[in-house]
């Protein structure tokens, strides 16, 4: 409880810190004459100069507010700004963020040039998306004074819901400070995400091939270059004519981040259903909900909140319904994934800033402990088919199996010798396929069948009957945890006195990558013997330790028959490993 409460406070923190740096509009400062309001004038219907001149009567020209301002014109920009004493800021600066060329002036004197306006796309000089000019103290006395703005925006590319985003004087030490301090949350996050990515795909490719880990490292350096397209434009003053190919990349990273934050933790969460869990058909639901959230808003601020939205609500789904199945760090996910969906609501230009990445940041500590508790409970599967099978070679080693096995032989030496050599050289082949097979984790159909069925031929021998193990249905491509259908016929041998030739029969049925084998074993003349249910233990074990979670093992008697069904699922990491391993083949 303690580290989840740490895990809460940090996010908090810097939901805060964030809202506190670029303000809840992302504007700075108390200091700042924002300018909303301005008289508006066609560039080609004044004389040149006009615009920039004090003496101009703009009386009978339109007002346009600023962030309505439209592209494809060429305009005259003016405001009248009556400033008191100490009403300026102390480092004043004019800070212009408009998709459009530009001549600024200050009381009729030219202030900077960004490109060159036109009248027309091919007059136009491409200028920068955001200017930043220090002004003179002196130029900002108590009085009357003019800003005005020539503009053409031929270039932006394409029909945007608005081109102008920030005009106001400010104070430019302030404006650096808050430029330093949004660039050192995004620098921390970056890196936080980049080391992410860099230890679970390391991870992945080293040490455990779960592949939630591939998608949650691809997860962190998606939001890592989705926060640094982002915060770019504080950086970079680029040409505004690249903008909209910013803002197009900006939208097709924040949806591979929206598919692939939920996409995580339905892969992550994938084995709490039993049975087929419908991860494709999650997945295309997924996709689908994304797509239509991309499309419906019109805007690219708003189909970027309602991509966050729709990952954070699929994501919460998947980790509420893991926290009612008691799966470990469920509950800190939901927390912060609750909180992250507050802040989305209440402070949306916050969230797509830092939110995000805050949030990834802040899942490592989950990550890690989710990881080390499955690390755990796997060693723990391995030691326990460790000992199993160990065990189980025990048991196939006890003296009256070797006993029996022993008496068969010296019969056959006095009797028929030749039948001696080969009862010896069956034996000498089974144990050692056993140990063999025994060692690696799954092996193919095919190799579990050959040893069966040189037991069968072992007991054949033994009991001078014809046993035999027929397959219905393909064994080709088919893996299976190793021995475990060689243990159950051995328990068919230990609890019955099988006195007539009889066929062992076993079917075969795969859909995907889900196998079900049924197993029919004769039952004759029951023995009496004193179980230690290793045989059956060896077989939950084993599929525990190789298979998913909805594996299913079961048996019952009908008729003269024994029916054991196992159905499973090997681990794909388990499959690539053996495909890989020279070894296997």
């Amino acid at each position: 409880m303690p580290t989840k409460c740490f895990h809460v406070a940090i996010l908090l923190t810097l939901m805060f810190l964030g809202a506190q740096v670029i303000g809840e509009e992302g504007m700075p400062g108390p200091q700042t004459l924002s300018v909303t309001d301005l008289k508006v004038m066609d560039l080609e219907k004044i004389r040149p100069g006009a615009c920039a001149d004090p003496l101009t009567d703009d009386r009978d020209w339109g007002w346009i507010r600023f962030s309505d301002i439209p592209q494809n014109r060429s305009l005259c920009l003016r405001k009248w700004f009556d400033l008191q004493d100490q009403q300026a800021p102390a480092n004043p600066a004019l800070l212009i963020g408009l998709l459009a060329s530009t001549n600024v002036y200050w009381d009729g004197l030219l202030l900077l040039n960004n490109g060159s306006p036109g009248l027309t796309a091919s007059e136009e000089s491409v200028g920068r998306v955001q200017t930043l000019k220090r002004l003179p103290v002196a130029s900002l006395r108590a009085g009357r004074h003019l800003l005005s703005i020539e503009l053409s925006s031929y270039h932006v590319g394409a029909e945007l819901e608005g081109i102008a985003y920030i005009l106001a004087i400010l104070d430019g030490g302030s404006l650096q400070e808050t430029i330093l301090g949004i660039s050192i949350i995004s620098a921390f996050l970056a890196g936080a995400l980049i080391i992410l990515a860099i230890f679970f795909q390391m991870l992945f490719s080293l040490y455990y091939r779960d592949r939630s880990f591939q998608i949650f490292a691809a997860l962190c350096l998606s939001a890592t270059l989705l926060l640094l397209v982002e915060q770019w434009k504080l950086w970079v003053f680029y040409p505004y004519d690249w903008h909209f190919t910013r803002i197009n990349l900006i939208l097709g990273l924040t949806f591979l981040t929206s598919f692939l934050l939920p996409g995580f933790y339905l892969y992550h969460y994938r084995r709490l259903a039993d049975g087929n869990n419908h991860l494709s058909l999650k997945l295309f639901g997924l996709l689908a909900a994304l797509l239509l959230s991309a499309w419906i808003p019109e805007g690219f601020d708003r189909k970027s909140l309602f991509l966050f939205a729709t990952a954070i609500v699929a994501s919460l789904m998947q980790c509420v319904w893991a926290l009612y199945k008691q799966r470990s760090g469920a509950v800190i996910n939901v927390i912060l994934l609750v909180l992250s969906l507050i802040c989305l609501i209440e402070l949306p230009f916050v969230f797509t800033e830092f939110g995000f990445a805050s949030m990834l940041a802040l899942l490592m500590p989950a990550m890690l402990n989710n990881l080390i508790g499955e690390l755990r409970r796997n060693r723990d599967k391995a030691l326990t088919a460790e000992r199993l099978k160990s065990e189980l070679l025990r048991r196939n080693l006890q003296p009256h199996f070797l006993m029996n096995s022993l008496t068969h032989l010296i019969e056959l030496i006095e009797v028929l010798p030749a039948q001696a050599v080969e009862f010896v050289a069956q034996l000498a082949d089974e144990f050692r396929m056993l140990l063999r097979l025994s060692n690696q984790n799954v092996i193919t159909l095919d190799e579990e069948l050959a040893l069966c069925r040189s037991h069968l031929k072992i007991m054949s021998s033994r009991y001078q009957q014809t046993y035999s193990l027929d397959v219905i249905g393909s064994t080709a491509s088919v893996v299976i945890p190793s021995a475990v259908l060689h243990s159950q016929i051995e328990n068919c041998f230990t609890h019955n006195r099988i006195s007539s030739d009889r066929t062992f029969e076993l079917s075969v049925k795969t859909t995907g990558e889900r196998v079900s084998l049924l197993l029919k074993t004769p039952i004759e003349n029951s023995v009496e013997h004193d179980s230690t249910g290793i045989g059956d233990a060896y077989v939950k074990a084993k599929l525990a330790e190789t298979c998913v979670s909805s594996w299913h093992f079961n048996w019952e008697r009908k008729e003269d028959e024994w029916l054991v069904l196992i159905e499973y699922e090997v681990r794909p990491e388990l499959v690539t490993a053996r495909e890989l391993d020279p070894c296997t083949l």
